[in-house]
């Protein structure tokens, strides 16, 4: 979803018109959708990528090494955390939706790549 630049396949998707951010490089950090395809636009995208993470990886099953290694922690995950968590998300769920939590997801991780020094240092020009 990031064609980085001077990349080959960032010039075979600009050459497709599929590359929808050519200059805000913020974005280009890997979590963002950059692109289109012939299909769905970039928001779509971005909404579906993250939705299905959300749906299959959000909670972490310990490998077997884990369990092994982790004697103290990986029962404190599995028997206390995760079940905490997955009814707070689920209350989450019930009363926000997919949509709503989407949304706030994304406004987090607009202020992730947001450096002041650095805004002040392209604003003044120095």
């Amino acid at each position: 979803m990031t064609p980085y630049p001077k990349t080959a396949m960032r010039q075979h998707l600009l050459e497709k018109g599929l590359v929808t951010n050519l200059h805000e490089y913020r974005r280009y950090n890997g979590m963002w959708a950059n692109v289109k395809t012939k299909c769905l636009d970039e928001k779509r995208l971005q909404y579906l990528v993250w939705l299905h993470r959300e749906q299959i990886m959000s909670w972490w099953e310990p490998s077997e090494r884990a369990r092994r290694e982790g004697r103290l922690w990986v029962p404190i995950w599995t028997c206390v955390f995760r079940p905490l968590l997955k009814c707070v998300l689920a209350w989450r769920q019930r009363r926000l939706g997919w949509e709503v939590r989407y949304e706030s997801f994304m406004k987090s991780m607009a202020r992730l790549n947001r450096f002041k020094d650095l805004e002040d240092f392209v604003v003044s020009g120095k």
